[in-house]
C-alpha cells in the first residue's frame, strides 16, 4: 500500500470549527393553570363554563389560577344583576266625534283603536284625542287619562272698540312714479304734464269691502266724502316745499296735473280727517293735519331723465371755459327714508341699481356732473323707489309650467322662422322641467343636431355676397297682452309703467361676440342669444313700449331702440328684468301686441370660396330654460307669484266653510279649485290646507289661505235670497244643502249626497255635520236615528221575521227568511257537534240583519257553530281577511248584515277559517 503523507491529507480536508456557546434558558411562562366559575352567591363552583351550563347555572363569578402563582385571583363578577323595571308613560292617539267626555279618565266611546302616531281626522270624526297611561315598574297600568288635542270651536269674538270692526284704509295712485324725458327736438321735457288719479279703499278684517275715488266729491268731506285729500312736495335738497315758509301740506284734488317745470323730486298725497291744510296747532289750527288724523299716505317719485348738461362757463381773464364732459346717475340702497347725502351714505354705484329689499327698502339717486377741468359736482340725493313688501299680481297667465296641459295662454310654442319669412311649428317646448327656487321651468331647443333652429350661409367670392339658407331664429313662447283700446281682455293699459321679470339658463354656451344686428350675425361669430320682444305678431316695427321714455334693463337705464331686448344666456340661473312705459291707448290702437320670447342661434354653417370649404361654427345642441315669467305694474320686480286666473285647471267646487276640512287652491294635479261660503261671503282658496278656527276666511290668520272672491272671476250666483217657481238642483261638487241658524250662522240641519254605503247619512238635524249621532238622522238604507219622538195617531210597523229559532246538535240548515221568517238563530245548550247555517243570497236581502248566539256550558264544549254562504267567499269582517265561513265563539252574539252584495260581520266575536 502506498503511504500518503499526513501533510498532504491535512491540506485537502476541511477543519472543524469551535463549538458555539450554549444559549440561555428561556424564562418560564405564566400561563392560566385553571379557572373556576360560580353562581350568584358562589354556593356552586364549577371548573369550566361548560360544566356550569350543563348544570343549568348562569355564570356570574369567575376566578383564575396562574402557573407561577400558588394562590387564586380574587373572584370577579362577570354578569351583573338584572335591572329593575322602570316606570314609564305610554302615549297613544285616536279620533272621535265627541267634543267632551264625562271626566278625564273616561274614553270617547267611538274610539275603537288607539295608535302610536296621530291619525288624520275626518269630517265624521273631527277631534284628535290622546290617551296617557302611566305604567309602573311591574308593567301595570296605574293611571289612564284622555286629553282632546284639537281645539273646539271658539266663542264669537267681542266687538271692536265702540262696537265696530277693525278698519284699514289704503290710498292708491294710478302712477307709481312721474317720469319726464328730455326731448332733444323741442328742447323740453315731455310730456308737458301728468295727471294723477287716486282711489281709496276700505278694508275690514283684511278684505276690501268698499272702494272710492272715481269722483272729485269722494275727496272732500264737505261734498259727501269720508276724507279730505292733501299733498306736499319734496325739494332736491331733501326739504319740503312750503307756502310762505311754512305749512307744507296743501289741499289737493283728484286728477290734478303735475307740470314738467316743477323742480321737485317727489310728491306725497294723503287722505285725512283734517279740515284745514295747516299743520295742527291747538290754538290757531285745531283742524290741521297731524299723525293721528292721517289715515293713508303714498309717496310718488318725480324723475327727470336725459337732459344734457349746461354749456361751459366762459373763461375769465384768459382762462379756458369749463364744459360738461358727462352726467352720470349714481344709485344706492339705504335704510333711510330721509336724510341721505353723498357723504353720509356709502356704496354709490354708477349707471345701474339693484331693486330695494326688506333690509334696504329705499333706492336713492344722485347725478354726478364731470367738467372739462376734471372737477365734479353732485346733485342732492333723491329717493325714487321704495320696497314693496308683498308681491304684485302677475298679469301673465299659465306661468307655472306645471304640465303640458297648463300652457293654453301661450298661443305660440316653438315656432321656427325661415329667412323668407315663413314659419313652421317644429315640435314644442317642454314644460315641467327642473327650474329654480322651487318652481318649474319650460325647456326650449334653440338649435339641435337634427337641424332644429340653426342657420348657416355660403360666401361666394365671385359676387362678394352671402347666400342664406337654413332657419333664421326660433319663436319660443308668445302671449297676447293687448288687443284694442278698451278691450276687457287687455293685460296692460296705455301710458303706464310695467316691469317684466323672468329667469333664464342654458345647458351649454360659448360666446365669442355679440353682433350689432340681430338679423345677420357676423361670419363665424358665436352669437347665440335670447331675445325678449314686446311687439306685434312678428318682428316688425310695431312696439308696445314707448321708445321716447328711458326704461331699465337689469337695473341699467336703457333707451329702447327696437321692439326687443337681447340677453346672453349662461349655464346658471339668472334673473332678468325689463322696466318700461307703454305707449298711449290711441297710439297702440287696434294692433295686437305680444310678449315674445325668441332664440337666435348660430349653431353651425359652412363658407364656400373657389372650392374651399371652411368651418363656420360647430353644429351642436343649444337648450334654454325659462322660469317664473312675471309681468306686473310698477318700476320694481317683486317676488314671483303664479297668475291669478288659469284658463285650464281643476274644476271649481263650492262648499260651506267648516273646520277640519281639506280645501284646494286648484294647483296642477289637485282635484278642485275651492270656493267657500262663510258669513254670507264667498272666498277663494289661495293655499291648499286643512281648515281650522285659526284660518277662518276674512280673519288675520286666514289671510294667507283665503281671499274674497270676485263675481267677475267665478261663474256662480251668490245671493242672500233665491226665489223660484220651479227648480231642479243637482250638486256635483259640494253635494250637500246645509241650513244655518239665523242667530249665529251655525249649521243645524241639512241634506247630503256624500258617501256610498248603506249607513251614509242623507238627512240630519240638530248637528253641524251629517252623522248618526245627531239628534235626528236618516241613512241611505232607511234607518232612522232619533233621540226623542212625539207621535200622535196610529203607528204601523211591519214585522218581517220571527224573532228566534233554536238550532240543535248536528243540525245543518239553509236559512230562508222568506219562508222561515227567522232573524235570530240560537244554538241549543246541548250542542256537542258541528252546527252549520248557510245564508241566502245577500243581494236578495239588502240591508237585512241576522243574529246568531252560541252559549257556553259544560255540555257543549266540543261543539262548533259556523255560518257560511254556499256560493263562495261572501262573508267579510271589516279590516280582516275574507273567508267563506266564520265560526262563532262561545258565549257570543254575532250579527251579520247584507250590504253591497256581501254578508258582513258587523258585530260579535268570530274566527276566520274553513271549518267542516
Amino acid at each position: 500500500m502506498k503511504r500518503v503523507s499526513a501533510r498532504f491529507v491535512l491540506s485537502i480536508l476541511p477543519k472543524d470549527g469551535q463549538d458555539g456557546r450554549d444559549g440561555q434558558d428561556g424564562r418560564d411562562g405564566a400561563g392560566i393553570e385553571a379557572i373556576q366559575v360560580a353562581n350568584a352567591d358562589r354556593s356552586m363552583v364549577f371548573q369550566s363554563f361548560e360544566a356550569a351550563a350543563a348544570a343549568g347555572v348562569s355564570v356570574v363569578w369567575l376566578r383564575m389560577k396562574f402557573s407561577n402563582v400558588a394562590t387564586w385571583t380574587p373572584w370577579l363578577k362577570i354578569v351583573g344583576e338584572d335591572g329593575a323595571n322602570g316606570p314609564y308613560t305610554d302615549y297613544t292617539f285616536g279620533i272621535s266625534q265627541q267634543l267632551t267626555t264625562a271626566s278625564s279618565t273616561t274614553a270617547p266611546a267611538d274610539i275603537s283603536s288607539w295608535s302610536d302616531g296621530p291619525p288624520a281626522t275626518t269630517s265624521q270624526k273631527p277631534y284628535l284625542w290622546m290617551k296617557v297611561t302611566d305604567i309602573d315598574s311591574d308593567g301595570n297600568a296605574v293611571r289612564t287619562a284622555y286629553i282632546r288635542l284639537t281645539g273646539e270651536k271658539g266663542d264669537k269674538g267681542d266687538d271692536g272698540v265702540n262696537g265696530q270692526d277693525s278698519v284699514e284704509w289704503l290710498l292708491r295712485c294710478d302712477h307709481p312714479s312721474v317720469i319726464f324725458a328730455w326731448n332733444t327736438t323741442t328742447n323740453a321735457y315731455t310730456p308737458a304734464s301728468v295727471a294723477l288719479n287716486f282711489t281709496y279703499h276700505k278694508k275690514v278684517g283684511g278684505v276690501i269691502t268698499e272702494s272710492y275715488g272715481s269722483q272729485s266729491s269722494h275727496f272732500r268731506i264737505a261734498n259727501g266724502g269720508k276724507f279730505n285729500l292733501f299733498r306736499r312736495f319734496l325739494k332736491p335738497d331733501g326739504t319740503w316745499y312750503t307756502a310762505n315758509g311754512f305749512y307744507p301740506w296743501a289741499w289737493a284734488t283728484n286728477g290734478a296735473t303735475m307740470s314738467n317745470s316743477w323742480p321737485y323730486t317727489a310728491v306725497e298725497y294723503c287722505i285725512s280727517t283734517a279740515t284745514e291744510s295747516y299743520n295742527y296747532d291747538e290754538t290757531n289750527h285745531p283742524g290741521g293735519l297731524r299723525d293721528e288724523n292721517i289715515v293713508a299716505l303714498v309717496r310718488i317719485p318725480i324723475l327727470f331723465n336725459g337732459k344734457p348738461g349746461e354749456d361751459g362757463h366762459d373763461g375769465e381773464d384768459g382762462r379756458d371755459g369749463r364744459g360738461v364732459v358727462s352726467i352720470v346717475p349714481y344709485y344706492v340702497l339705504s335704510k333711510r327714508r330721509t336724510g341721505v347725502t353723498r357723504d353720509n351714505t356709502s356704496g354709490w354705484v354708477a349707471d345701474t341699481f339693484s331693486p330695494p329689499t326688506w333690509d334696504n327698502p329705499y333706492l336713492w339717486r344722485s347725478y354726478r356732473t364731470t367738467y372739462t377741468d376734471n372737477t365734479t359736482a353732485d346733485t342732492p340725493p333723491e329717493m325714487i323707489i321704495a320696497y314693496t313688501p308683498s308681491p304684485n299680481e302677475n298679469l301673465l297667465e299659465d306661468t307655472g309650467f306645471d304640465t303640458t296641459y297648463a300652457m293654453g295662454a301661450w298661443d305660440v310654442q316653438a315656432e321656427d322662422v325661415f329667412y323668407d319669412g315663413t314659419t313652421n311649428s317644429n315640435g314644442s317646448v317642454t314644460p315641467a322641467q327642473a327650474g329654480t327656487l322651487g318652481h318649474k321651468a319650460v325647456q326650449a331647443w334653440i338649435c339641435g343636431g337634427s337641424g332644429q333652429g340653426y342657420w348657416y350661409r355660403i360666401y361666394n367670392s365671385q359676387t362678394g355676397e352671402y347666400s342664406f339658407t337654413g332657419k333664421k331664429h326660433r319663436n319660443i313662447l308668445r302671449q297676447k297682452l293687448w288687443t284694442a283700446s278698451g278691450n276687457a281682455a287687455n293685460r296692460v293699459e296705455g301710458g303706464k309703467w310695467y316691469t317684466l321679470s323672468f329667469w333664464l339658463k342654458a345647458d351649454t354656451f360659448q360666446a365669442t361676440g355679440i353682433t350689432a344686428n340681430d338679423e345677420t350675425p357676423n361670419y363665424r361669430d358665436r352669437d347665440d342669444w335670447f331675445g325678449v320682444y314686446l311687439t306685434g305678431a312678428s318682428n316688425d316695427n310695431t312696439k308696445l313700449w314707448n321708445m321716447n321714455v328711458q326704461g331699465y334693463v337689469d337695473g341699467v337705464p336703457t333707451t329702447f331702440n327696437r321692439s326687443g331686448v337681447r340677453f346672453v344666456p349662461t349655464t346658471t340661473w339668472t334673473r332678468h328684468t325689463i322696466t318700461f312705459q307703454t305707449l298711449s291707448d290711441s297710439t297702440l290702437g287696434s294692433t295686437a301686441r305680444y310678449l315674445l320670447f325668441r332664440g337666435f342661434p348660430s349653431c353651425g354653417g359652412t363658407s364656400y370660396d373657389n372650392g374651399q370649404t371652411y368651418s363656420g361654427g360647430l353644429q351642436r345642441e343649444l337648450t334654454c330654460y325659462i322660469c317664473m315669467p312675471k309681468l306686473e305694474e310698477g318700476l320694481i320686480a317683486t317676488s314671483y307669484m303664479d297668475n291669478a286666473v288659469n284658463r285650464l285647471g281643476a274644476p271649481m267646487r263650492q262648499r260651506e266653510w267648516a273646520a277640519s276640512m281639506q280645501f284646494f287652491r286648484g294647483a296642477m294635479g289637485e282635484p278642485f279649485t275651492d270656493v267657500a261660503l262663510y258669513n254670507e261671503i264667498w272666498y277663494e282658496c289661495i293655499q291648499t290646507h286643512t281648515s281650522s278656527n285659526t284660518r277662518k276666511p276674512g280673519t288675520t290668520g286666514g289671510a294667507a289661505y283665503w281671499k274674497a272672491a270676485s263675481s267677475q272671476q267665478f261663474d256662480f250666483i251668490a245671493t242672500k235670497l233665491f226665489l223660484a217657481a220651479n227648480a231642479y238642483i243637482r250638486l256635483l261638487t259640494g253635494n250637500a244643502i246645509r241650513l244655518v241658524r239665523t242667530s249665529d250662522g251655525e249649521v243645524t240641519a241639512g241634506m247630503s249626497g256624500v258617501g256610498e254605503l248603506a249607513d251614509s247619512v242623507r238627512f240630519w238635524a240638530g248637528a253641524a255635520q251629517p252623522t248618526t249621532s245627531a239628534p235626528f238622522a236618516v241613512t241611505q238604507d232607511g234607518t232612522m236615528y232619533a233621540t226623542k219622538a212625539n207621535i200622535a195617531g196610529v203607528v204601523k210597523a211591519k214585522q218581517m221575521y220571527s224573532p228566534v229559532r233554536t238550532v240543535y246538535n248536528g243540525e245543518s240548515i239553509t236559512i230562508n227568511p222568506a219562508s222561515d221568517g227567522v232573524s235570530c238563530y240560537f244554538a241549543h245548550v246541548s250542542v256537542t257537534s258541528a252546527v252549520t247555517l248557510t245564508l241566502p243570497s245577500p243581494s236578495s236581502y239588502e240591508g237585512m240583519e241576522i243574529k246568531f248566539f252560541k252559549p257556553i256550558t259544560s255540555a257543549n264544549q266540543g261543539g262548533t257553530m259556523t255560518v257560511k254562504y254556499s256560493s263562495g267567499i261572501y262573508i267579510k269582517k271589516p279590516y280582516f281577511a275574507t273567508t267563506d265561513k266564520v265560526r262563532i265563539s262561545e258565549n257570543s252574539l254575532v250579527t251579520v248584515k247584507s250590504m253591497n252584495g256581501y254578508w258582513w260581520v258587523i258585530d260579535g266575536d268570530v274566527s276566520d277559517g274553513n271549518y267542516s
